[in-house]
């Protein structure tokens, strides 16, 4: 799709960039049809693609189908979690006998909308921006790390300098452990539950090497609802 066109005017209109996510081919065409005059779409068929687009470019706003939404498990919600707290999200829901497509907003963080015109118009006036993994609320949780779900032996007592619903950024200066891609297990002591929670290292920034807190980001692979509803109540009182 073209990224402008212009007005009566002739002046430039650039159009919000949006991310939408649906896989039925029917729904998608219909979707693009009623979206193709507003908007530049970059479109997905799974959920856990959006946090990887969103680090890639600047966007305004996500479309879900509903379909995919309800067809997703607790871990891939949590996943995007943040990447729909950022910006204006909605699920559509088509409508083939009567040809209709039903919008119903996912938070009301960055307004409101009822129909796809008024989304639209919502993502017009938001900010576009990339979404980082260090976009979290600045939370402090004793934690403590270990590469087995036993805890025995090599574990490291710590805390979070960052957290979200999906992840967290842990502070450790251990130089040789904890590389990219390898599964950890973290007890966050002060939680209700204290279930351990399976985590996987996205990146690592080395003690020594530059002037940034050294440490590494964590996704959380398995968590309990009840620790996940329980770190979002914390990073929200946090906020106020």
């Amino acid at each position: 799709m073209n990224h402008s066109e212009s007005n009566s005017h002739g002046d430039l209109v650039v159009k919000p960039k949006i991310i939408l996510a649906v896989r039925d081919a029917t729904r998608k065409k219909a979707y693009l049809a009623a979206l193709e005059s507003s908007v530049e779409c970059t479109i997905t068929e799974t959920l856990r693609e959006i946090p990887d687009l969103l680090r890639q470019s600047p966007y305004k706003g996500i479309l879900i189908d509903v379909y995919l939404n309800v067809k997703a498990n607790f871990m891939e919600k949590i996943k995007i979690s943040d990447s729909l707290d950022a910006m204006p999200s909605a699920t559509l829901n088509f409508d083939a006998g009567r040809g209709l497509i039903r919008l119903l907003m996912l938070n009301q963080n960055h307004g409101t909308a009822r129909t796809l015109e008024e989304f639209t118009m919502l993502c017009s006036s938001f900010q576009p921006k990339i979404i980082y993994p260090h976009n979290q609320g600045g939370l402090h949780l004793n934690a403590v790390l270990s590469p087995g779900p036993d805890f025995d032996g090599d574990v490291e007592y710590t805390f979070t300098m960052n957290v979200s619903g999906g992840g967290c950024f842990i502070f450790t200066a251990n130089r040789t452990g904890y590389q990219p891609e390898d599964t950890v297990w973290i007890d966050f002591v002060g939680l209700a539950n204290r279930n351990p929670i399976l985590g996987k290292i996205r990146w690592k920034c080395e003690w020594g090497v530059t002037h940034a807190v050294p440490g590494i980001y964590v996704n959380f692979e398995s968590i309990l609802e009840a620790q996940y509803e329980e770190i979002k109540s914390l990073i929200a009182a946090g906020r106020n």
